[in-house]
């Protein structure tokens, strides 16, 4: 979050605390702080063989898996008995590009991934994405 300054002072950066929702979950899972532990229970929803690789092809699920994760402890807009729930279809567009990043800027020929090889590529991934959004805004 930025916040302006005094007149050509340069802005100040705010941190933004973390949700309650979030630091109870870390809790409630142990989650050692670094903030993965709800893709890394997506990837194991989505590792349907058990063999804790996933595919390409199951970057869809993965991503579904991750959204329905995250929403089931956000109440619905409209009705706060319900959950937002999403399938697949949804997330093709994003699934596509991450699945052409990969096959970029990944190891050659790599169909499949371990969790510890997908953090490291969705976090550059991420990253790569965060820059082309800050380049845009500059424009």
């Amino acid at each position: 979050m930025l916040m302006a300054g005094a007149a050509g002072a340069a802005p100040i950066r705010k941190k933004i605390p973390a949700s309650i929702r979030v630091q109870k979950a870390k809790l409630a899972e142990k989650d050692t702080g670094t903030g993965w532990h709800e893709w890394l229970h997506a990837f194991e929803l989505a590792d349907t063989d058990e063999n804790g690789r996933l595919h390409l092809d199951d970057i869809p699920s993965l991503y579904k898996e991750h959204f329905n994760k995250i929403m089931a402890a956000t109440p619905h807009p409209t009705n706060p008995e319900a959950v937002t729930r999403e399938d697949e279809s949804v997330f093709l567009e994003d699934a596509e590009l991450f699945r052409k990043y990969v096959q970029r800027n990944g190891t050659p020929g790599a169909e499949e991934f371990s969790f510890d090889d997908f953090k490291r590529l969705m976090t550059n991934y991420m990253h790569v994405q965060a820059d082309l959004l800050n380049a845009r805004r500059e424009l």
